[in-house]
């Protein structure tokens, strides 16, 4: 049986999904404001290693690292999407 683990894909989506979870886990058990300042730390510390991706590595392998911020960052978007939706315990 032949399985499809899209190959060098699957550690990007991996990546992606494991960030929204953080994001997600984070939103239930603190005030929103510390996810907020978390979220936009998570975004400036990616948005950075892409352009040092870019502009600092270069070549293979700055393109590498660079799909993995990108994917960290979407995973950080669909996290305060989704949060947006979590009751936080402290809300009670």
């Amino acid at each position: 049986m032949q399985v499809l683990y899209l190959e060098g894909w699957l550690p990007i989506i991996l990546v992606c999904i494991v960030v929204a979870a953080f994001i997600c886990v984070l939103a239930k058990f603190v005030k929103r404001i510390l996810l907020y300042f978390v979220a936009a730390t998570f975004f400036v510390i990616f948005a950075g290693l892409f352009l040092y991706s870019i502009l600092g590595i270069g070549r293979w392998e700055g393109m590498a690292i660079g799909f993995y911020s990108v994917s960290a960052l979407i995973g950080t978007a669909t996290g305060i999407g989704i949060s947006t939706f979590i009751k936080n315990n402290k809300e009670r």
